[in-house]
């Protein structure tokens, strides 16, 4: 039913695959609605800040202008325009992203990297990460030869070095934030341990997979760094601006990834050779010779000493952290990551040596057991549906949220019972104790610019160990005296002193360091203020516990796939050891902030859109219809796209017309996110003939087919209500649509009919989902997703008939026999009362035979496998399907450096069940197919994911058929021809997706 669109040429599917890069941006607003925002203009930068963060905000503007004047002089390309910079406080996550598209924009999350995570080499954090993402700005929007003239004239569309490896554009942002040494993920003992033990276990990665994100661990840090080393390694060997001369010499190249397949096979032959006289490649090949030596000759050397015997407790293939011993040291508690299936929180029992799941958790920081063995967690929800904060949750059989909104973190518990935490807030941090209700706060030490991590109170409860980093950026253990009120310094180094433990004699803390270049575990002598090495490791110690009778240290023990739960007899004698250097700090040595910006920093004003929000591009398109059979139509459009930097104005605009059919089409739509909902309007017009209508473009015809146009508007109110597993959303809308709709009857007739009426509809629909999908997944699975959707068209309203619809859909997914299968389940109906039965919206069948066409959406997307779409429809329908979903290959692979990553291949056996009917019907007369269907998941263009599908269905009753089908992802599907059936629905445009 309707025209339905034919894309016929490899061209058109690639352009869109890049518009919907250039579209990603447009999302819903990002934003509380509650934040009152502000601005500071630089020479170069607008500074958005919301309170109450201007502090921040001047540091940054100041802190921008400096990066900028290097980076330019480094990079060699300076932006025309000034780059919009975003700074928030929405998310305990170190966190930032920068894009080019419609203009230069940074968004930066205010807190600051766990001091236990691969970002943990900075000095001043916000430095560090406006170098990484400033980089990126630089490196896309470089732009020179003939995609200099094509921005001229179409505006911000084209960005040659957008489309480079991701360990290029990650890599050589690492690269340039690690050039101020000793600071930077280049420079830092966490990336030498992830490449170490990639080394040590042979699973060093290819350039192929460092150009994507490889699920693998570590996964996504891959092409930052790999891609931060081998960059180092170019600039090294063949001078200092050699990237960059490569950047300048790509972002010439007008066709994407161009440069990337030809000539094969040395991809990315021409500029490479250029520039460094050989292939990535090759080079990457080089590179990792020379870094694996270094290393091989680095673990034979820890060999040498002697590698500390432990015993792994924990499952391998999952990422575990935080070991903590009840209180009665029979068990421990864990939680445990996967990249199959959701986090959790595990048990671990000696006499039973074995880990048990006690609930699932989302993204803990940190765990603690209370003296009653209570276990609680500070852990990441949503909070009023915008901000992402760690809150406490306490866990027995399941986990229960504690605080809302209050910022928890690094939590743990005295021997009285109160909790003990951290909470960040506005890039301060405070040093709190409270009682397990949180009702009951008291700061010991309140707001201070110095980040506070990891604090453990001693067995006495008389004094708190935790790590703070300086003004520096050294991370030092501070020991607080709660009854004198006053702080040792304990550590005062460039090394990383984390996580410390205490012993139960209170009077030695163990605690994970990188003071020989590997992260290990330490004891701290209190009485003798000594530092002794107590394990030699591989890879890495991290999160050290201590049991209860001082005999067995528990602990994270990092290797090749990820940190694992070890255990280990607490030791006699020790590998090292050195004096401390103690020193008392003042008492205003946290409260007082010696980094205050600079007092020429422009004064803030009230934040406007209209600085960001014009349009700076607009991108022709083009497309190829068919009409009907042999009959194809050209169509030529223009698009434009903007938002502002906040993204609380976002519209779109496209204009097109058709060659044969000789009409236009309108489409426009804004959507305002200022408020709390957001609200939408719009309006779609494909029905404006600039010619006379030859529909239905020629004589005898063997088939029936129909033509739909739609003049419609509308206009909407969305209300999210976001958590970190579930989803829920409230739509409403008002929607006026006329309709012309042109029949054509074949044999005997010959002749068309055309109608056409307005209908005004007020529609309310309401989705729901808690389906999960993990880095391995193969769809969504451990959930459900509900959507139901009412729609009143009635007079009083201005539609020309009164009708009603309702429907909804439902969808359960179970887990299969094995990791990541899925068995789904799922239940469709629908409704529609006294609607003219031309308007009938419920489809029997899913494939036109012999059509592609762009995919259905919604109700339209019904139908039953088996049977073909347009030979029946009615106004009731009744849809079930079982499918069950299993991998059968699960490999990333790529092919050097080419724009493409082979993901997953895996099956779907289906069963459908359902019927469409006027009226009245019986179970009898419903029909049923079933099937298999073939699905393959790549990555093109190195971070776009393709789904494609070939199918084979066998509809069991009348009027089914064999369907053999395909799709691609949300761009095209269709079904190689038969002649079991000869009534289908041609080519349909669809408006706006109400």
């Amino acid at each position: 039913m309707g025209i339905v669109r034919k894309n016929v040429s490899v061209i058109i599917f690639t352009l869109s695959l890049f518009f919907s890069m250039i579209t990603a941006i447009n999302g819903q607003g990002k934003h509380g609605p509650s934040l009152k925002w502000k601005s500071i203009r630089t020479e170069h930068f607008w500074i958005h800040f919301h309170d109450p963060l201007e502090q921040a905000a001047r540091k940054l503007a100041a802190t921008a202008e400096a990066v900028h004047r290097r980076l330019v002089r480094e990079i060699g390309w300076q932006p025309r325009l000034r780059t919009d910079v975003v700074c928030t406080d929405a998310a305990d996550i170190a966190n930032a992203s920068a894009r080019s598209r419609p203009f230069n924009m940074i968004t930066i999350y205010l807190s600051r990297p766990m001091l236990n995570s691969s970002d943990n080499n900075f000095e001043t954090w916000l430095e560090t990460v406006f170098i990484h993402e400033y980089t990126h700005i630089l490196n896309t929007d470089t732009v020179t030869g003939l995609p200099s003239i094509i921005r001229k004239i179409f505006g911000r569309v084209n960005f040659p070095n957008q489309f480079l490896p991701r360990w290029a554009l990650e890599g050589n942002a690492v690269y340039h934030e690690s050039l101020q040494r000793p600071w930077g993920r280049n420079n830092s003992a966490f990336a030498d341990m992830v490449l170490r033990t990639e080394v040590l276990a042979s699973r060093f990665k290819s350039i192929s997979q460092a150009c994507h994100y490889p699920r693998q661990w570590p996964g996504a840090s891959v092409p930052y760094l790999y891609g931060g080393r081998f960059i180092a390694y170019l600039e090294t060997q063949y001078g200092t601006g050699s990237m960059a001369k490569f950047f300048m010499e790509n972002s010439d190249n007008f066709i994407p990834y161009s440069d990337n397949i030809y000539p094969i096979p040395y991809l990315y032959n021409k500029d490479a050779r250029d520039v460094f006289g050989a292939s990535f490649p090759r080079l990457w090949r080089v590179w990792e010779d020379r870094i694996t030596l270094s290393y091989a000759i680095q673990i034979d050397e820890i060999k040498r000493r002697g590698v500390t015997e432990c015993a792994l407790i924990s499952e391998r293939d999952c990422d575990s952290n935080f070991p903590r011993f009840a209180g009665d040291g029979a068990s421990i508690y864990y939680v445990k990551h996967s990249m199959r299936k959701r986090s959790l929180l595990m048990r671990y029992s000696f006499a039973q040596r074995a880990e048990t799941k006690i609930c699932k958790v989302n993204e803990p920081n940190a765990l603690a057991v209370s003296p009653r063995n209570e276990i609680f967690l500070s852990d990441l929800e949503y909070y009023r549906s915008f901000s992402l904060y760690s809150d406490a949750f306490r866990c027995d059989r399941r986990i229960r949220r504690v605080t809302h909104g209050l910022r928890v973190t690094h939590l743990s518990f005295t021997s009285d019972g109160q909790c003990l935490f951290v909470r960040n807030d506005s890039d301060a941090y405070s040093l709190v104790l409270s009682d397990t209700g949180f009702t009951q706060t008291a700061a010991l030490i309140k707001s201070s610019p110095l980040q506070i991590a990891f604090p453990r109170a001693s067995p006495d409860g008389k004094k708190i160990v935790f790590t703070v980093k300086d003004r520096r950026g050294y991370a030092d253990l501070v020991l607080m005296d709660r009854g004198s009120n006053t702080m040792l310094r304990l550590t005062d180094d460039r090394h990383t002193d984390i996580e410390p433990a205490w012993h139960p004699n209170g009077t030695r803390i163990v605690f994970s360091s990188d003071r020989d270049g590997v992260y290990n575990l330490y004891e701290y002598d209190l009485p003798e203020k000594k530092i002794r090495k107590i394990t030699n490791l591989l890879g890495g110690g991290f999160s050290p516990d201590i049991s209860p009778d001082g005999k067995t240290i528990a602990f994270a023990s990092y290797c090749a796939e990820g940190k694992l739960i070890a255990i280990m007899k607490y030791p006699a004698r020790y590998l090292s050891e050195e004096q401390a250097s103690v020193s008392e700090l003042a008492p205003d040595y946290f409260s007082a902030d010696h980094d205050a910006a600079s007092p020429g920093t422009p004064v803030p004003h009230r934040y406007n859109p209209i600085n960001s929000v014009p349009p700076l591009y607009y991108l022709p398109f083009f497309s190829i219809s068919e009409l009907r059979d042999n009959k194809y139509d050209l169509t030529l459009g223009v698009r434009l796209k903007g938002n502002d930097a906040l993204e609380k104005h976002r519209y779109s605009v496209s204009s097109s017309f058709t060659i044969v059919q000789k009409r236009a089409t309108v489409d426009a739509n804004y959507t305002l996110s200022e408020f709390y909902p957001d609200f939408s309007i719009g309006y779609y017009d494909n029905a404006l003939f600039y010619g006379s209508d030859g529909f239905p473009w020629g004589k005898s015809h063997t088939l029936h087919f129909r033509r739909t146009l739609d003049r419609s508007g509308y206009f909407s109110v969305i209300i999210p209500v976001i958590r970190y597993n579930h989803h829920h959303q409230i739509r409403l809308y008002y929607i006026f649509e006329k309709q012309f709709t042109a029949d054509y009857y074949p044999y005997p007739y010959y002749s068309t009919f055309k109608h056409g009426e307005l209908y005004a509809r007020a529609r309310t629909a309401y989705l729901f989902t808690c389906a999960k999908t993990y880095p391995y997944s193969i769809s969504p699975e451990d959930g459900r997703e509900l959507e139901v959707t009412a729609d009143l068209f009635h007079r009083a309203i201005g539609s020309a008939r009164s009708f009603y619809r309702v429907s909804g859909s439902y969808a359960e997914y179970l887990p299969g026999i094995w990791h990541n299968h899925v068995f789904m389940l799922q239940a469709r109906a629908g409704v529609s009362i006294h609607e003219p039965g031309y308007l009938a919206r419920y489809n029997l069948g899913r494939y036109g035979s012999g059509y592609t066409f762009s995919p259905p959406y919604g109700e339209e997307a019904w139908g039953l496998r088996g049977y073909p779409s347009g030979a029946e429809y009615g106004d009731r329908a009744a849809m079930a399907t079982a499918e069950y979903r299993l991998p059968l290959v699960q490999r990333d692979a790529g092919f050097l450096t080419a724009p493409i990553l082979f993901r997953d291949l895996w099956m779907t056996l289906f069963f459908d069940f359902g019927n469409v009917w006027y009226g009245k019907t019986a179970l009898s007369r419903f029909r049923y197919s079933a099937g298999a269907e073939l699905h393959l998941n790549l990555t093109l263009g190195y971070i776009i994911a393709v789904h494609c599908a070939a199918g084979y269905a066998r509809g069991l009753a009348r009027p089914g058929e064999d369907q053999v089908y395909f799709a691609v992802t949300n761009v095209v599907e269709g079904r190689l021809k038969n002649t079991a059936h000869n009534i289908r629905g041609a080519a349909q445009d669809h408006g706006p997706p109400y």
